[in-house]
């Protein structure tokens, strides 16, 4: 801190260090009166231990400019660090209180000053080394808060970090104690159901910062897989990460119970890599329980690609152009039971063009198409072929 002014004469503190009580008394009277926050008898003994400290401390420096000051610097700075009753920052009312203590401190000393016939100039100066006195304070208490708040959002940012791995990630039940204990520290308030969502990162843009979504959703985004757990009810949270990153592909799995994010969080992985691919539509937004029968149908690929090569080993050999138009119009015929003119009117085609395919398929597939459970897995086979046909 700097000496209040180098040129104030010292006999300025001998003429008002008598009069410490009762600037004291004033200071303590105007804040209280002028600052709702601390017109609360509760505070009177602490408005007063600071005004009586920071009117003895300017005095001293008049005094000895070598005064110690580490010892009233720490209690200034941490005056901003939290209300000494509840724990919660009080900086503002602090700030405020500090404006109304000068200019009363400075109307009470500059009448005892006056009267006792010292010059104008030093009366100045007084004033000046008041207010600048005034500025350090509030600069001191506000330095407090700003590292106060700086720890406070780092040690939310590590419980929010920690509760969301043990969603995720936790191999057996997480007691529901350790649950709400995480939560209240990270400022979350616990949902009944959560649905985790699958952002894909993108090295062309900035991912939104992990509290860019409120305290309502824990979110990991400066990872190579990027994703928010969000209760079921504030899902439209997918709004404000499409506007704040436009062209994101995000993909949210099934809502479930907190003890099931992980697998939330697995299917909305999965149904975000079958976006990548191309296999299902490359929208912004893909929701898992609007593509259950896809992926239900593509869970396990090698089952799949052996229930194809079975059900469909007549159409090998054929060109992929024709294969396609035949496969589609097989699919289109178990759907309808042959009904020609829908068929001609779903696939574009004449009638005629129709049967012409279907003699094609009945002899291609011979009997195995009257059979009913043939037809039922020609039909599975054909939906997912069609379902891994890359989405043009």
């Amino acid at each position: 801190m700097t000496t209040p002014s180098p040129s104030l004469p010292r006999d300025i503190a001998t003429l008002l260090r008598p009069a410490l009580s009762g600037l004291t008394a004033t200071v303590t009277s105007e804040v209280r009166r002028g600052v709702p926050t601390f017109a609360d008898e509760g505070y009177t003994g602490a408005v007063s231990d600071a005004a009586e400290r920071a009117i003895r401390h300017f005095l001293d420096r008049i005094d000895d400019p070598s005064t110690e000051t580490e010892p009233f610097v720490k209690y200034f700075h941490d005056l901003g660090v939290r209300d000494l009753h509840t724990e919660r920052p009080i900086i503002e009312p602090l700030r405020a209180a500090y404006r109304l203590g000068a200019r009363a401190a400075w109307r009470h000393a500059a009448r005892l000053v006056h009267d006792s016939g010292v010059a104008s100039s030093t009366l100045c100066q007084l004033g000046e080394a008041v207010f600048a006195y005034m500025d350090e304070l509030s600069s001191l208490s506000f330095a407090g808060h700003t590292q106060s708040q700086v720890r406070h959002a780092d040690s939310i940012e590590r419980h929010r970090k920690e509760l969301l791995a043990i969603l995720v990630s936790a191999e057996h039940p997480v007691p529901a104690t350790t649950i709400a204990r995480l939560a209240q520290a990270a400022r979350w308030q616990v949902p009944r159901r959560i649905a985790a969502i699958a952002i894909e990162p993108r090295s062309d843009t900035v991912a939104p910062p992990a509290h860019a979504f409120g305290n309502r959703v824990l979110a990991d985004v400066n990872t190579a897989s990027p994703f928010l757990l969000v209760g079921e009810d504030d899902l439209v949270v997918l709004n404000e990460l499409t506007a704040a990153v436009p062209g994101t592909r995000a993909a949210i799995g099934p809502p479930v119970a907190l003890r099931h994010a992980g697998e939330s969080l697995r299917w909305a992985r999965h149904t975000l890599r079958l976006v990548q691919c191309g296999i299902l539509p490359n929208v912004e937004v893909t929701w898992f329980d609007r593509q259950l029968s896809t992926l239900w149908m593509l869970d396990d690929p090698m089952v799949v690609a052996e229930m194809v090569e079975r059900a469909l080993a007549p159409l090998n050999g054929i060109n992929s152009r024709q294969r396609t138009k035949l496969s589609d119009t097989l699919l289109l015929a178990l759907e309808t039971g042959r009904d020609i003119g829908r068929m001609a009117d779903v696939l574009g085609v004449h009638a005629q063009t129709v049967r012409y395919r279907l003699r094609q398929l009945d002899k291609l597939f011979g009997r195995q198409l009257a059979e009913r459970e043939t037809r039922f897995a020609i039909e599975l086979a054909l939906r997912a072929e069609r379902t891994l046909r890359p989405v043009g």
